[in-house]
């Protein structure tokens, strides 16, 4: 297969972390929970660093000796800042090649100490120091792919956002109808219309899409249910919507009432920002709650509505629930 793509296969190192366990109750234990998921990166690429590489060299001997700590959990505050810069100067050295750096679900450590009331503290390591050593400037990096529900909120470096209305990559993320159909007839199931009314109706810019986590579960299962995993969001949705003001709530009116609300709204949401109406709207959007059916750049406009059975059950749960409509 003679593609671009299929020449550069294996040809750049990649350092992939997730985030999305990293939940603990205290800064120290949010900050263990970090340490133990770049550990793992640490042990993986040491397999045959520690055979290959000078562990005297300019280069290695901050890697080693991150490793050392990493592996005996006895890491300080300053090395797990410069954790992953220490860890992209020995796979540079090494390889030739700066390489390439994943992180998922990046936000989910700060959603849970925003949620535990140290969110100051937390931030100022997290975004202040981990993110800042990690990416900018960094001249060992290749570049760097980070997801999450909530703006990165730092000065990196040439950072471009893209959200879930973003045209360029809407087709490279869930599954539409004829890969849904695809999926479910391998495992002899049939793409219904019960089926389409529980997963199907979010839009990523003009594109209808399923949701793939509940899509594969249904698969699997051969059960029409609920699949949406429960995670930190929902908590930080509540509070949020608690602290609303009345701009948001008659929204909230209108949207059960009509089944749809043209509201404005913002894809980025920071928390400084919330429970502003207009950034708890985009909060919404994003968590996969609501999905815009229609959009006017010019205004600021947008028509949002529940796209699926299986997200309204989470709404009246989650938002609903917390909600007085009288």
């Amino acid at each position: 297969m003679e593609t671009e793509y299929a020449r550069r296969l294996n040809s750049i190192p990649v350092v992939f972390l997730s985030f999305k366990h990293c939940l603990g109750e205290t800064m120290d234990a949010i900050k263990d929970d970090i340490a133990a998921e770049i550990f793992k990166e640490y042990k993986k690429h040491s397999k045959y660093l520690v055979t290959e590489a000078d562990r005297e060299g300019y280069s290695y001997f901050q890697f080693f000796k991150t490793l050392k700590a990493l592996k005996e959990k006895k890491i300080d505050e300053t090395h797990l800042k410069y954790s992953i810069y220490y860890l992209l100067e020995a796979l540079y050295a090494f390889h030739g090649v700066r390489p390439i750096v994943l992180l998922d679900e990046y936000d989910s450590p700060v959603i849970k100490a925003h949620l535990g009331g140290f969110s100051r503290e937390f931030t100022q390591f997290f975004y202040s120091g981990f993110l800042i050593e990690s990416f900018k400037g960094n001249p060992h990096l290749g570049q760097a792919l980070i997801t999450g529900i909530t703006k990165v909120s730092t000065n990196l470096d040439n950072i471009v956002t893209y959200t879930v209305d973003c045209q360029q990559f809407s087709p490279y993320f869930g599954f539409n109808k004829e890969e849904a159909r695809s999926l479910l007839a391998y495992y002899n199931l049939e793409l219904s219309k019960k089926v389409s009314a529980f997963y199907n109706g979010y839009l990523f810019s003009d594109i209808h899409i399923y949701n793939p986590w509940s899509i594969l579960n249904y698969a699997a299962t051969k059960i029409l249910q609920n699949y949406r995993v429960k995670t930190s969001i929902d908590k930080l949705i509540k509070d949020s919507v608690i602290d609303a003001k009345y701009d948001f709530h008659y929204g909230l009116k209108k949207l059960i009432r009509d089944d749809k609300v043209s509201v404005m709204l913002n894809f980025e949401t920071s928390f400084a920002d919330l429970p502003r109406a207009n950034y708890l709207w985009g909060l919404l959007v994003n968590a996969g709650y609501l999905t815009v059916v229609k959009a006017d750049y010019k205004w600021n406009r947008f028509i949002c509505h529940l796209p699926n059975e299986e997200s309204r059950k989470e709404f009246e749960e989650v938002v609903l629930a917390n909600t007085k409509l009288d």
